[in-house]
């Protein structure tokens, strides 16, 4: 379950339209079903109502990130029983947003083992999907072939190493190759982990810098638990952009308005919408928003 840093506040908004330039322990699986059909029990939408109309029409690929709060956290004695469901009842949720802003990526966090067997199965063999304990990178594979699964090592509480999962994929339209990497940093949830939180935000900026250096575009996804100190990090000489917006010109950072915790950035890519569905967290699917966004073109190429 992802922390606020301090006394910082989430915030959850829209900017439409926005125009920015931009393994041992893995396991590769596709499940069975179709996972493109409607929702079950015959609900077209979340209650509240996510609206992809807020996204441009024309677009290269469709992007989205998501903590889905693990199954752990609601069950009989986790620290948010009292206030979410228990994961089964949440799935739909999660599999409605998909259906509605129909990513052909997705990056997902706290997915435990429960719960990613269960999405798996209902994803349907539309997908490929390859993760690790919790976090998992998932793609549509009528429009996007998959080169390379890898992993990128962070640390994460106490020091310990996670395993982050990294995919390259080709875009069949247009041949054009980016590498997506999912992430969730360390929260302050079990004492102050800043060291470990700024290591972690390094090591993907040295991995984006090192994809780049190969060609490729790169997409970078996640829970990074963590607002201004880590675009500010990833920005740093133009590094990475934010498909939300904000800038980081002549050593001045400025965040986007709406900085929160889950972010979409890219490398080597020019975003042209942004949405952040924050009907996920009132209707206690998760205690994160559902994040989306598009892409308009990939630059692939050394900067």
């Amino acid at each position: 379950m992802g922390g606020r840093r301090g006394g910082a506040r989430r915030r959850l908004a829209c900017v439409v339209a926005c125009l920015v330039t931009a393994a041992p322990l893995l396991a590769a699986c596709d499940g069975g079903g179709d996972g493109d059909g409607p929702p079950a029990g015959g609900a077209t939408s979340p209650a509240a109502g996510p609206d992809a109309a807020d996204l441009p029409r024309r677009r290269l690929l469709t992007v989205a990130t998501f903590n889905v709060l693990g199954a752990s956290h609601t069950s009989p004695g986790g620290g948010a029983a009292e206030y979410y469901p228990p994961a089964a009842e949440r799935i739909g949720g999660t599999m409605r947003r998909i259906r509605t802003y129909r990513p052909d990526v997705l990056g997902l966090q706290e997915l435990q083992a429960r719960q990613s067997a269960v999405l798996r199965r209902r994803l349907g063999d539309r997908f490929g999907y390859f993760g690790d304990l919790d976090n998992a990178v998932v793609w549509r594979r009528a429009r996007l072939a998959v080169l390379e699964r890898t992993t990128l090592t962070i640390p994460y509480f106490y020091d310990n190493l996670r395993e982050m999962p990294v995919v390259v994929l080709r875009v069949r339209s247009t041949g054009d190759v980016v590498t997506v990497v999912n992430v969730h940093n360390p929260a302050d949830v079990r004492g102050e982990v800043g060291d470990n939180r700024a290591e972690a935000v390094a090591r993907e900026r040295a991995f984006v810098e090192a994809e780049r250096a190969k060609g490729r575009a790169v997409l970078l996804l996640g829970d990074l638990n963590a607002e201004e100190e880590a675009f500010c990090a990833l920005t740093e000489g133009g590094v990475l952009v934010a498909a939300n917006g904000g800038s980081h010109r002549s050593g001045t950072c400025r965040p986007p308005d709406d900085a929160a915790i889950d972010w979409i950035l890219g490398a080597g890519v020019e975003f042209n919408g942004f949405h952040s569905d924050a009907s996920a967290r009132e209707e206690k699917v998760s205690d994160h928003p559902f994040v989306v966004a598009t892409v308009a073109r990939l630059r692939p190429g050394r900067d």
